[in-house]
Formats: structure tokens, sequence, C-alpha cells
């Protein structure tokens, strides 16, 4: 618990509290923060998730799966990959576009469909406290970035959900 008589101060401990998540950007951090925020209730819905983790990890394994089966065909559709020796949680399934495509205009005709979409993380080295860091030109962060696309991969979604989503960008893709 903090407490001050400082209203700026609060207003910046709030805004660290939040992973200083600077709002005039999507996912940008203009200082290093933390993520402190979790109530007791939530701790202990957090253990209650424990118990079902490994159907979460197969769920979102097989939501991995029908994107890689459904996109294969497209020849300039990437994903990442799983390393020997690493076992992926499949926490968000992305692509990446080897060929040039309007990211904003895809996304907004997904929307239109219903289907959130997300871009991937801006290189973290991009983030006013990390920019002294930079020694290298992070070439691979970047291609990621600007071609890049995070595709709906909650637990939540079924998997004719995610059939859907292939079908829609399969169309989009075609019809440009």
């Amino acid at each position: 618990m903090v407490v001050s008589n400082n209203e700026t101060n609060i207003d910046h401990i709030k805004f660290l509290v939040n992973q200083a998540k600077d709002r005039s950007r999507e996912y940008y951090h203009s200082e290093i923060g933390f993520n402190y925020r979790m109530t007791n209730i939530e701790a202990a819905l957090g253990l209650a998730q424990m118990e079902r983790l490994g159907q979460f990890l197969e769920k979102k394994k097989k939501i991995n799966e029908i994107y890689r089966k459904e996109l294969k065909d497209i020849g300039f559709v990437h994903f990442q990959k799983e390393y020997k020796g690493a076992k992926s949680s499949w926490w968000l399934s992305c692509i990446v576009f080897e060929k040039e495509i309007n990211l904003p205009n895809l996304q907004e005709k997904l929307k239109a469909k219903d289907i959130p979409t997300r871009r991937i993380f801006m290189p973290v080295i991009e983030s006013p406290p990390y920019k002294i860091y930079k020694h290298t030109d992070c070439e691979n962060s970047y291609h990621i970035y600007k071609k890049g696309l995070c595709l709906p991969s909650s637990t939540l979604n079924s998997e004719e959900d995610i059939y859907y989503v292939c079908e829609a960008i399969k169309k989009i893709i075609q019809d440009e």
C-alpha cells in the first residue's frame, strides 16, 4: 500500500504499477514498470486455474495446429518454430507475412468479421528505458514486428472459431 498527499507522485506510482504502459501507443513502455496488481481473490483464481493448466496448454497447441494446417498453402505466411529441446506453450499464435501486406487494412477487414487481432510486440529496445542498451540493429525483431500479426488464441475460442479465422484470412488475402 502506498500513501501520499502528493497527487503527482501517486499518479506516477499508478503508472509504474501498470507496467509503465504509455496510453499514447499500444504496448509502449516509456519507463521500466511493474505488474504488482493482484488481489487475494485473483490469487485464489490463479491457483484454481493452475489445476487446469494441462487442458489450457493442449487447447493452445490445438489452436496453433489448426492455424498451421489451414494456412500452410499461403506460401508467404510463416509461423514461429518450436526449437529442438524447447516446448512452447503456444500462448499466442502469430504469423509473419513474407510478402508486402497492409496489416492495418487486413486487421480492419478481420475486425469487420468480428475477428480481433493485434500486432506483434514492438521490439523492447524501442522503449525509452532500454534504448541505451541497443548495440545492434536487431533486424529479426524489427522484421517480425513490421510483418507480424497475432491471431485469436484464447482458450475461450472453439475450434470452429479458429477455422472461421483461417477462412477469413484466406478470403481477404485472395481478394487483394
